[in-house]
């Protein structure tokens, strides 16, 4: 009890700044903009405002260019040494990256405060539309990546995906209702509801049990201290994010190149793009589960295990990330969660619960003392 109630405490603590966050980012309208433009767009679309606020850009920038820094990892791993045994990152790649994501921001932030400013959305004498908007999102840019390095969690190195997941949470009551009005009607049965309980609930398990498994693979116990530290969790949540980002690129690369008479059909096209991202899960995972034996200096008697476990996770990953785009595709399910969000968040509720948790030893201590 006194743990769920620690656990609670800690979302509580976590959710709060980032929920604040969000909610005053995303109700802020961009500098300069002119309010009867708003008022006349926001008729045909209800998320306008959020469009065009403060963080209009959301985590783009920020999922790119750690996705870039990730490719990195996998392509130039660290030598192993006692020094990265903790799993973080050089300093000078942190900076490198967040330096990536500014830009990313400046650019996209400039495209966006032009397309605007063409379409007669500054106020009338707002001279210095753009470069007010661009400084404005790169400084809402700057303040989420400031968020995510503020918020540690064991095995993922930083907050992102606490972030990335909290617009779920946020939008939820908003996104359901739809569906509580479609049940009400008739036009949705509960045996969709039943049948998204039992998806959501059976992935969740799954990820749990794996996630257990490869923890022990790697022999993460709770009993080093420094397991808080280890980067252990990554494999869960990179690969699957990466081969969709990855295999986007390179499906398009091949559609460019691709004579105009010989493509298929979008639904083909789309089937394809969903089967090469699948296809690419287990090149990441393996990149991941090599990474480890690297950094964690896993013993060579251990490998074998390891890498068993990472086929595990690379099979999960497959067969949650094509039954939630069949589910998605096939079915009106009340909540929409896809496999790429589930894991996702599965796997941060699982580092926020290992969040300072201390061992079996000190909680045999504590209740010795206690007694």
């Amino acid at each position: 009890m006194n743990e769920l109630l620690s656990l609670s405490k800690v979302l509580f603590g976590l959710f709060v700044p980032i929920a604040i966050v969000f909610i005053a980012g995303s109700n802020i309208p961009l500098p300069g903009i002119d309010s009867a433009f708003i008022a006349r767009q926001s008729s045909g679309s209800s998320d306008l405002p959020e469009r065009l606020s403060l963080l209009a850009l959301g985590l783009t920038p920020i999922l790119n260019a750690f996705a870039i820094g990730e490719l990195g990892r996998l392509l130039f791993p660290k030598r192993a040494g006692p020094a990265i045994v903790t799993g973080s990152t050089a300093a000078w790649t942190t900076i490198l990256v967040r330096l990536i994501a500014l830009g990313i921001a400046t650019l996209q932030s400039y495209s966006l405060a032009v397309a605007l400013q063409t379409a007669g959305a500054a106020k009338p004498g707002a001279w210095a539309f753009v470069p007010v908007v661009v400084i404005s999102m790169v400084a809402a840019t700057a303040v989420l990546i400031w968020l995510a390095d503020r918020v540690k969690l064991p095995g993922l190195r930083h907050g992102l995906w606490l972030l990335w997941v909290a617009p779920f949470f946020l939008d939820f009551a908003e996104n359901l209702q739809p569906s509580l009005d479609q049940t009400r009607t008739g036009a949705m049965p509960l045996l969709n509801w039943l049948l998204n309980a039992v998806y959501i609930c059976a992935a969740a398990a799954a990820v749990v049990a794996v996630n257990l498994h490869w923890l022990k693979a790697i022999g993460v116990n709770g009993k080093n201290p420094h397991d808080q530290d280890v980067d252990m969790l990554s494999i869960f949540v990179w690969p699957i994010f990466l081969a969709s980002y990855a295999g986007g690129y390179l499906f398009i690369t091949l559609l460019l190149l691709i004579p105009s008479a010989w493509l298929p059909p979008q639904s083909t096209t789309e089937v394809i793009a969903i089967l090469t991202a699948a296809a690419l899960i287990p090149i990441f995972v393996f990149g991941y589960a090599r990474h480890h034996l690297k950094e964690m200096q896993v013993s060579s008697e251990k490998t074998s295990a390891v890498f068993s476990a990472a086929a595990v996770v690379a099979a999960v990953q497959i067969v949650l990330f094509l039954l939630g785009v069949f589910l998605g595709r096939a079915a009106n399910l009340p909540v929409s969660l896809n496999g790429i969000l589930l894991i996702v968040m599965t796997t941060t509720f699982l580092a926020i619960a290992r969040r300072e948790r201390p061992s079996k030893e000190e909680r045999l201590v504590a209740l010795t003392n206690a007694g």
